[in-house]
Parts: structure tokens; sequence; C-alpha cells
């Protein structure tokens, strides 16, 4: 009877080892991101997910439409995993609450101190003397630059608002020495002119890009979190002052000595 049982038992896993395995579903290019269990990129848009697996591809061989397919499925179900959900027109996440009130708050009080403390003062002199601290301030949007440094920011930073964020303030401070060094030439009021708009709408732009855009998270920002909320405002805040003291003329007094 045991040697009758053995000799099943034998017979059966004998059996089993031998059956061919079925074959697993084969990925092709019509599948290939289903299979990989990710959003077909033709339908859901471009996203960090995608960036990374394409990176990957390139650098090792893995990828559509051959190789190691199952390799790369890691990557790509790696790479959703880190993917968040795209906020809501109508819902707001905690961190981006948090960073428009800072931003908010932010402006407030920068109002307050050019208003109470700067203004009295700017309005009753000649226009060049009002707006040479201005330009003086935003001659250090070269820190701008920071977008670009890694370890400052994180590397899930969309390069699309990262790079004319950070060459945008290069060419608005720039734009601002130009200025100040012209204030005693003809060409000071046109010079000022150009850089203000310049440096509004280059600041304009990335705050754009940053809310609708290409959607950036504020923990994306690492270390430069405080030029959002701290640095943007008061450029902001002076840019106005600035067109504030153009539009109400240069007036007709020799520039000052610089």
């Amino acid at each position: 009877m045991n040697e009758s049982l053995a000799s099943l038992i034998h017979a059966a896993t004998t059996a089993l080892a031998v059956a061919p395995a079925r074959p697993a579903p084969q990925p092709t290019r019509a599948n290939f991101f289903p299979w990989c269990g990710v959003p077909d990129p033709g339908r859901e848009g471009h996203g960090g997910w995608l960036r990374s697996t394409i990176v990957f591809s390139r650098s090792t061989g893995y990828g559509p439409p051959g190789g190691r397919f199952e390799v790369f499925s890691r990557v790509c179900r790696a790479a959703l995993a880190r993917r968040r959900t795209r906020r809501s027109p109508t819902t707001m996440d905690r961190p981006l609450a948090l960073l428009l009130t800072s931003v908010v708050l932010s402006t407030i009080v920068w109002i307050t101190i050019v208003r109470r403390y700067a203004w009295p003062t700017m309005r009753a002199g000649p226009w060049q003397d009002a707006v040479r601290p201005m330009l003086l301030l935003h001659a250090f949007r070269f820190i701008g630059l920071a977008f670009l440094v890694p370890g400052v920011v994180s590397p899930d930073l969309p390069i699309e608002f990262a790079r004319p964020a950070a060459y945008g303030d290069l060419v608005a401070a720039v734009l601002a020495l130009v200025a100040l060094w012209s204030l005693r030439t003809p060409a000071a009021t046109s010079l000022v002119w150009i850089f203000n708009i310049f440096g509004t709408a280059d600041l304009l732009f990335a705050l754009y890009q940053g809310l609708f855009g290409v959607g950036v998270e504020p923990g994306q920002l690492g270390a430069a979190y405080f030029i959002p909320t701290v640095v943007v405002p008061l450029l902001l805040v002076t840019h106005a002052v600035v067109f504030v003291v153009l539009v109400r003329g240069s007036r007709a007094e020799p520039a000052p000595r610089m």
C-alpha cells in the first residue's frame, strides 16, 4: 500500500515537473504600457514617470519594441508609484495651500514695508533716485539659477519650469545692471521700461508654470522654497513701484550723479 502511494506521488510530481509552462502574454506596441501597468501616455499625458522610463530605456537598451520588458516594466511601475495624482481644479492639497498662504502673507508684508518706509522718500526726489535701489535689488536675481542646482531642488522638479525660471531671472539681473548703469544717459527711461516689463513677465510666467502649466509640487522646490514665498513677492512689489514711478513721468531734472 505504501509503495503504491509513493509511486503515485512520484508519478504526479514527475508529470508536474515536465508539464509545459503556460506561456506568459508577450507585450506588443499596442499593449506595452497597459502590460506594464501604467497609463497610456497618448491618453494620460506625459509625466515624470514617462521621462524616467525613457531615460532608462535609452541608457540600458531595455524597452519597446524589444528587449527585456520585465526590467523595463519594473521601472514603469516604480516611476508610476512616485507619480502623484494630478490636482483637481476644485481641490487643493495642503502643501500648495501652505505655499500660497506664504506668498499672500509675504506680499502683504512687503507692501506694508515699502509703503511705510520706502515710498515717502522715493516720491520726494528725482525718479532716478527712486528706481536706483530697486535696480540694485533686482541685480541679485541670479539666485534663480538655484533652480538648476542638484541637491538644492528635487531631481523631480520639472525642467520645463526650472530652465525658464532660472535663465529668465539671470537675464532680468543683467537688464537691471544695464538700466542701473544707464541712469545718467538719455536712454535711461527706455532701458528701465524694458527691464521692468521683462522682469515682471518673467515672474508672472514662472508663477503660471508652477501653478497651472507643468504643475510644480511645493516639495520639489527643496531649499529654493523660499524664493517663491519670500523673494518673488518682494520682486513683484518693487516692479509695481517702478511702474508707478515711470508712469508719474520722468521729471525735467538732471539725473543725479551716481
